[in-house]
């Protein structure tokens, strides 16, 4: 017999309906209990967002181990590297990314960044794609607009 996973959503409700009903009780407009009832949120998150025992962000998991300055810097650096015609290879976006935390001496999870980081952080850059490429012979490269009009 098999097992049925029951899948559920975490969440019921939106960040703008939490921020919408937490206005209204911070102006008095609605009670805690009774914003409780309208939007369907719990009275003990009301209670732990006005009092600040939780961030107003909602991340779940892990901070990233690369801050946003460092993500964007290796984008920059994949895109020119892609431009100048030197495709990256997920290797080498992994030992640069070691060679990243090492040089700061941040404390991360791992040596060396793995499949599932890369699988993140492309997920995080859509910009990036990945891309088979295709090796040609010299005689292929070497082909100009002239020659292939004669």
């Amino acid at each position: 017999m098999e097992h049925q996973h029951r899948s559920y959503a975490r969440f019921k409700y939106s960040e703008d309906d939490l921020d919408k009903a937490l206005d209204e009780i911070k102006k008095g407009i609605l009670s805690l209990n009774a914003a409780a009832k309208k939007h369907g949120i719990s009275k003990s998150t009301f209670h732990n967002r006005i009092n600040e025992k939780v961030p107003n962000v909602r991340k779940m998991g892990p901070q990233p181990v690369l801050n946003g300055d460092d993500e964007a810097r290796l984008k920059h650096w994949i895109h020119s590297k892609a431009k100048l015609g030197f495709p990256m290879h997920p290797t080498d976006v992994k030992d640069a990314v070691q060679k990243i935390l090492k040089a700061t001496r941040r404390s991360n999870p791992f040596d060396r960044p793995g499949d599932k980081w890369l699988k993140l952080y492309l997920k995080r850059k859509p910009e990036i794609v990945k891309r088979n490429t295709e090796i040609i012979s010299k005689s292929s490269a070497a082909v100009i607009e002239i020659a292939i009009r004669e």
